[in-house]
């Protein structure tokens, strides 16, 4: 029997594609430039290259979507700036706002949790944001750039005025304040307090305590509205997915305890995607410096896992 060659129509050889998951979810036509700037065990720059959460998150990513991504290391207080004005496409480990939605997609794939980070040096030891205010004449320092959930940025507005809080150009000057004695306490996210806690002496002398009184914010990546449908929405639609089938847990758990992972992830996923009223739940959580050291060791070992 005679057999021919029936061409195939372009619209039906990538319905066929995508049947066999063949196709490239996101039609990249050239790499994406992604900025990071530093936040610990979520993002990290060492001689070997980049790592963290996110950074394992985008990799995920693009392996599952065929998109390249660059990426550029950058200071906190120019990574949406660099975004707005079209810099770069993407910025990774950001907190979601209402000024940033004007001009960039939000893509959430964990939590994270502020935490009151202080030295023992001062003798005293705080219960919440507020005892801090009470008890102590210091003034918070915080990372320029750094955007923390709108309670606690309600909460630091009037402090800024009254010149109780203190701007330092990024997490590594931070601490080497706290190691001299020059800053006593500091908002950051549990991620970032271990990375460099763990990586000095500081971990025998840090009081460490969730900062439960104010909602849990979401964790995710940033895509600017410049990029076309035909990729923002198969990002988007994979990034979903990788909450859907656990992975991005998974990737959380490479790099923390497991019991802190299933902490941050205890509402599930619901709450996560959904675009209406954001997850209520708090959840308190304190370290001593016993603790912080056992975490250390699990952590530095992790981390020296997925840098390998």
């Amino acid at each position: 029997m005679n057999t021919h060659t029936i061409p195939l129509s372009r619209a039906l050889v990538a319905i066929l594609l995508a049947c066999t998951g063949l196709a490239s979810a996101a039609p990249c036509s050239h790499p994406l430039k992604v900025g990071l700037a530093d936040r610990g065990i979520a993002a990290y720059r060492t001689p070997s290259g980049y790592g963290g959460i996110s950074v394992e998150i985008l990799r995920e990513l693009s392996r599952r979507t065929g998109c390249s991504f660059e990426f550029l290391w950058l200071p906190s207080a120019r990574l949406m700036l660099e975004l707005r004005i079209g810099k770069i496409d993407i910025a990774a480990t950001m907190l979601r706002s209402e000024d940033r939605d004007v001009y960039a997609q939000f893509l959430p794939y964990g939590y994270t949790q502020n935490y009151l980070v202080s030295t023992r040096s001062s003798g005293r030891q705080y219960t919440s944001l507020e005892s801090f205010w009470a008890q102590s004449t210091s003034r918070l320092n915080v990372v320029r750039g750094l955007m923390f959930s709108p309670d606690i940025e309600a909460k630091l507005l009037p402090a800024r005025q009254q010149g109780r809080v203190e701007e330092v150009n990024d997490f590594e000057t931070l601490f080497r304040k706290m190691a001299a004695g020059r800053a006593e306490a500091a908002v950051m996210s549990p991620w970032v307090y271990q990375w460099y806690a763990c990586r000095s002496a500081l971990a025998a002398q840090l009081n460490v305590i969730a900062i439960s009184e104010y909602p849990q914010p979401r964790l995710g990546m940033y895509l600017s509205r410049s990029l076309s449908v035909e990729i923002a929405a198969p990002l988007a639609a994979t990034v979903q997915k990788m909450l859907s089938d656990g992975t991005a847990q998974a990737i959380f758990s490479r790099f923390m305890d497991e019991a802190e992972v299933k902490q941050l992830f205890a509402s599930g996923n619901a709450a996560l995607t959904s675009d209406g009223q954001r997850d209520r739940r708090q959840f308190a959580d304190s370290a001593s410096p016993s603790q912080i050291r056992s975490r250390c060791k699990n952590q530095n070992q992790r981390t020296k896992e997925c840098t390998e």
